[in-house]
């Protein structure tokens, strides 16, 4: 027996690089799933919702993903594991000299772009594409894609006491959100 809301473990024994990583098959397309290396203990593992295992037509398997990346300013990073997933799954991209900048704050353009294609959504924006975006305007803008419950300050709250990482929101919603920040975000409302 297991309680369907919680986590459970998924490990595979493998004796590779980090380049590969566990995907799950659903909806006619593999999905990354964040994969953690056992070292010298020859595991890879990831977390899987309990009610997974019951479905049938989900299929997990590890893949060797050769052109994955390893950003040097994403190791050690907070949200390292939230980056390296929507790395993977093609969602968010690496600068030009592959780095990725977590803690420089997001453009207004990339985070339309970003929540547009999380989200599924068509939302357009106007003003400044190259202007940082705040905490206040996600805020709004989530109120419109995801919930009109939805509060930026809950997230914050949850990235302090989940990452021990405490956002400037707290000081002001008026400051600018990172790309760091904003990956959380998406990745905590959609996993």
């Amino acid at each position: 027996n297991v309680i369907n809301d919680r986590k459970i473990i998924l490990s595979f024994k493998y004796y590779g690089t980090e380049n590969a990583g566990i995907y799950k098959y659903s909806d006619n397309k593999w999905v990354y799933m964040p994969t953690t290396y056992r070292i010298g203990q020859d595991i890879i593992s990831t977390y899987i919702k309990a009610e997974t295992i019951n479905n049938k037509d989900v299929i997990f398997g590890v893949f060797i993903d050769n052109k994955t990346i390893n950003p040097l300013d994403i190791r050690g990073h907070w949200a390292r594991e939230e980056i390296d997933t929507y790395l993977r799954r093609g969602i968010v991209e690496l600068y030009e000299d592959n780095t990725f900048k977590p803690d420089t704050h997001i453009f207004r353009g990339q985070a339309v772009d970003l929540i547009n294609n999380v989200f599924n959504s068509d939302l357009i924006l106007e003003g400044d594409f190259d202007a940082p975006i705040s905490y206040k305007e996600i805020e709004n803008i989530m109120k419109k894609v995801y919930d009109v419950n939805f509060s930026w300050i809950e997230i914050a709250n949850k990235m302090m006491w989940q990452k021990d990482k405490r956002s400037m929101s707290l000081n002001s919603m008026d400051n600018y959100i990172t790309r760091a920040e904003m990956i959380y975000m998406l990745y905590y409302l959609k996993e």
